[in-house]
Order: C-alpha cells, then sequence, then structure tokens
C-alpha cells in the first residue's frame, strides 16, 4: 500500500487515510510491525523504518445473569 501527501511542511502532522487490518481468526489478533518507506524531495536517501502497532484487546466482560423466577430485574 502506499500513500502520497504533497507539501507538508517540516514539524507539522499530517493525517493520512486510515489503515484497517483483517486478522482470520480472534487466536490471530496481537500486536505487529509495518515497515515504512519515507521519501522526500530534500533527503537524499529514503528513510526506511519500522512502525510498531499496537494492539490491544477490550476486556472482556461477562453478560449478566438472568434474574431468578420471582425476582425484579435490576434497572440502570
Amino acid at each position: 500500500m502506499q500513500y502520497a501527501v504533497m507539501r507538508v511542511m517540516h514539524h507539522v502532522p499530517c493525517e493520512l487515510p486510515p489503515l484497517y487490518f483483517q486478522f482470520d481468526a480472534d487466536e490471530d489478533v496481537a500486536s505487529f510491525t509495518v515497515n515504512v518507506r519515507l521519501v522526500a524531495a530534500n533527503i537524499r536517501k529514503p528513510k526506511t523504518t519500522a512502525l510498531n502497532v499496537e494492539v490491544r484487546l477490550p476486556d472482556l466482560a461477562e453478560p449478566p445473569l438472568p434474574p431468578e423466577p420471582g425476582e425484579q430485574p435490576d434497572e440502570d
């Protein structure tokens, strides 16, 4: 995948479009590394580096149990 940004300013952040990753199974979801190559007119050699992407899964919460027969359900 390749993104091009024209006329960026030094030390001024620029937003890129969102990038989505799909994993084959829930067990495969984990942090990963993306190789990045930056090319600019004022840099003689392209800069190649790695970007670490940290994936954090939300804490799993147990669903509430249904009320016992005769109990009033909790109102939130």
